[in-house]
């Protein structure tokens, strides 16, 4: 079975399975980003302590990414900024068309 698609990676059932292989991505990027993954995690020879710290970075990047999501949809709550989002979305879209038919 994928991972991508087991409610128990991510809960979001309203999510495409598209959108949430991108949010795993995001949060295995997070937690490499942490500035001691690989001693604690990598080449930490105590099983029980590197799985303590691996669920600690976890915790803290799935938190990360729900702080993310959220900050984005409240942002979107403004008129004008949510203009000004569909605006740059847009714009970049039209881009990725143009790069296609060049």
């Amino acid at each position: 079975p994928s991972l991508v698609g087991s409610e128990m990676c991510i809960r979001d059932r309203s999510a495409t399975p598209e959108e949430q292989r991108v949010k795993l991505i995001a949060i295995i990027r997070r937690i490499k980003r942490e500035a001691d993954f690989q001693t604690q995690v990598v080449e930490n020879k105590d099983d029980q302590n590197r799985r303590i710290a691996l669920e600690n970075y976890i915790n803290k990047a799935v938190l990360a990414q729900r702080r993310t999501d959220m900050e984005l949809y409240t942002l979107r709550q403004d008129e004008a900024f949510k203009q000004a989002f569909n605006d740059a979305i847009s714009r970049i879209l039209a881009i990725d068309e143009l790069k296609k038919s060049a």
